[in-house]
């Protein structure tokens, strides 16, 4: 029997510290960063979030040893 390990399906969740976040996902939890980058202002997440247009979208995307690019974190900028 094959072991699979944890499975998720790609959630994102808006933070409001990447940084801070980062460590606890990298550090504590044990995923792996693979990249991080800048939402397009044509991005799902304005609308899924419901995030003003003049918010600035950085996000993170992070995998498990089973799992890639199983999660994304997502921190708002210039809106309160």
């Amino acid at each position: 029997m094959t072991k699979r390990g944890l499975h998720l399906k790609r959630p994102c969740l808006v933070i409001a510290d990447l940084k801070q976040s980062l460590t606890i996902y990298q550090q504590i939890l044990g995923f792996k960063l693979d990249y991080v980058g800048e939402a397009s202002a044509n991005s799902y997440l304005y609308t899924v979030f419901k995030i003003p247009p003049h918010g600035k979208l950085t996000f993170a995307a992070l995998s498990t040893d089973h799992e890639p690019r199983g999660i994304a974190l997502t921190k708002v900028k210039g809106v309160d």
